[in-house]
């Protein structure tokens, strides 16, 4: 008699691939004047979120312009030994098309309520963010826009803080264009304005100067040359660059390059740091198929710890590398 083998599980079988963009998030001081009406700020800002992620173990419901969100299942992980991290999903809740066989035998459209969810990772010592990349949730921008608007909520009713969150930059990536550039027409640096542990020195030291001057929560400069014989050279930007690539603003390059017949707008947004890594593809629930899909926010996943252990030792290696650790 043959000797069957083990069945692999289907969640072993199939993969795919998690993509998850880093962010970094600010909190600025809404007013110059000191509110005694609100707490007192933490000497490590990010810790500022702490008390709100503890209690994201509950479902917790919220709008931004009239569209339904709910973070989902959040947990801190344990035992990390540098960091502290928390991790679950942010469920938004879209507008699903099926298809019905009416009682005259026609086919129609109507419109269902379902639910998208992504992975988000925060991490409070060094103020990161993790976000999964899909097209179906919205862009980057989409979910920076939505937990700016909680997350200030927040803040702002507790510590008369607002929230800022920018992506963290690939190293280079703006060296890299200004080097292959034949000419240069204008750089753009915007600078939020600093309180993140381990920002670059002097850009930190010059953004302090300007904030107790006019309150602003982010600063630009533009330099610009209309014949495109602007010079870019590292002695005066790597400071300023390093302070931006960390999280802390953005920049837009205009060039032409090798080969170009036109000048090309180059954004930071296009070179943001992601973390890829594979992982188990889950299964559909065999109840919830196109004629009754599930119109409730997505379930806690079965495979959750081993999920949650997979994406922290990326993130967190991520974060090594960044500090030198």
């Amino acid at each position: 008699m043959d000797k069957k083998e083990p069945q692999t599980p289907q969640s072993q079988l199939d993969e795919k691939q998690l993509t998850l963009s880093t962010l970094r998030y600010s909190l600025i001081q809404l007013s110059l004047q000191i509110n005694l009406l609100k707490d007192k700020i933490p000497e490590k800002k990010g810790h500022a979120l702490l008390a709100f992620l503890d209690n994201l173990y509950r479902r917790y419901n919220f709008n931004y312009h009239g569209i339904e969100f709910a973070f989902l299942h959040f947990e801190k992980i344990p035992n990390t030994p540098r960091g502290q991290y928390y991790i679950g999903r942010l469920a938004k809740k879209t507008k699903k098309p099926i298809g019905e066989i009416s009682t005259n035998n026609d086919v129609r459209q109507r419109q269902v309520d379902s639910w998208v969810a992504i992975w988000i990772v925060f991490e409070v010592d060094h103020q990161y963010i993790f976000a999964e990349n899909n097209h179906e949730f919205g862009d980057i921008n989409h979910v920076s826009k939505v937990l700016k608007s909680v997350l200030t909520e927040y803040t702002h009713n507790k510590y008369d803080h607002t929230v800022m969150i920018e992506p963290v930059l690939m190293e280079n990536s703006f060296w890299e264009l200004v080097e292959s550039a034949e000419k240069i027409y204008r750089i753009r640096l915007a600078f939020v304005s600093p309180n993140i542990f381990g920002a670059e020195a002097k850009s930190k030291e010059w953004l302090d100067t300007v904030k107790r001057l006019f309150n602003q929560e982010k600063a630009e400069i533009t330099i610009s040359n209309s014949r495109g014989e602007l010079v870019a050279e590292r002695e005066h930007l790597a400071g300023p660059m390093k302070y931006i690539e960390n999280g802390e603003g953005d920049w837009e390059l205009r060039a032409r390059g090798p080969n170009q017949l036109k000048a090309v707008t180059h954004k930071s947004d296009n070179h943001i740091e992601k973390v890829t890594m594979k992982v188990p593809q889950p299964t559909t629930p065999a109840a919830q198929t196109e004629s009754q899909p599930d119109t409730s926010p997505p379930s806690e996943p079965q495979n959750k710890d081993h999920m949650h252990a997979l994406v922290y030792s990326h993130v967190a290696q991520l974060i090594a590398t960044r500090h030198g650790y």
